[in-house]
């Protein structure tokens, strides 16, 4: 007698987007997420590398939302190796950003609860923030395109004007885990042993790939559709 244990889940087709997808791929790649961030971890360890680490870590997670599938190891290595470059100018850019944010939140500090202070602390934050913002929406899209640093800086910013609900999103998914590492610290460190990186990056991805979707792919399948029945 043939056994059809699980037959039900196996036939059942994957959804084909939206919240149920997210959960779903979550759901079936969860193990390859917790190997995501051991690979993540481990190319991070030179400070240098980061930018890179995280644009690999975003290609992968792409494939899994876009594929529903992946391989870890060639996608990963394949997108470090080749981003390298443009992660590196971004990662520097936004480093001092991040800078820049420090200085004045240090500033907001030492002149207290005085109007200067409150002046310095609205502008790092706002500069944390915009930083935090601009990385989420660049990274993603650096994995995603074939495009030159102009051109990802230049959608990026369109899309982040266009998608303001996406952006609102992707800034909680952003700042959940610097504000949980940070207030927590050094015991927080304990939790770079749990997937909590690529967990906000996979949401940051699945609204990037969204917006991508809707706002560059979509329009563009059309119009050469367009072209192709006008020959």
């Amino acid at each position: 007698m043939r056994r059809r244990i699980g037959l039900g889940k196996l036939d059942k087709p994957a959804p084909s987007g939206g919240v149920r997808r997210y959960f779903f791929v979550l759901a079936t790649h969860f193990w390859k997420m917790v190997l995501l961030n051991w690979l993540f971890l481990l190319f991070s360890v030179p400070l240098i590398t980061l930018p890179a680490a995280l644009c690999a870590t975003s290609r992968v997670q792409v494939k899994l939302i876009r594929d529903g599938s992946c391989f870890l190891w060639r996608d990963f290595i394949g997108e470090f190796r080749d981003s390298f470059g443009k992660s590196l100018f971004f990662g520097t850019f936004f480093g001092v950003g991040f800078f820049v944010s420090y200085y004045f939140l240090s500033l907001s500090l030492t002149n207290g609860k005085t109007v200067f202070g409150m002046l310095f602390f609205a502008c790092g934050m706002f500069v944390f923030l915009s930083v935090l913002l601009s990385a989420g929406w660049i990274f993603v899209l650096l994995s995603m395109l074939p495009l030159g640093i102009r051109d990802i800086f230049r959608n990026a910013r369109a899309l982040a004007a266009l998608e303001m609900r996406r952006s609102m999103c992707m800034l909680c998914a952003a700042a959940a885990p610097v504000f949980f590492f940070t207030l927590l610290f050094p015991v927080s460190l304990i939790g770079l042993a749990l997937p909590i990186i690529p967990l906000a990056q996979y949401m940051i991805c699945c609204l990037v790939y969204g917006a991508v979707n809707e706002r560059v792919l979509k329009p563009y399948a059309a119009s050469r559709a367009e072209i192709g029945s006008d020959v």
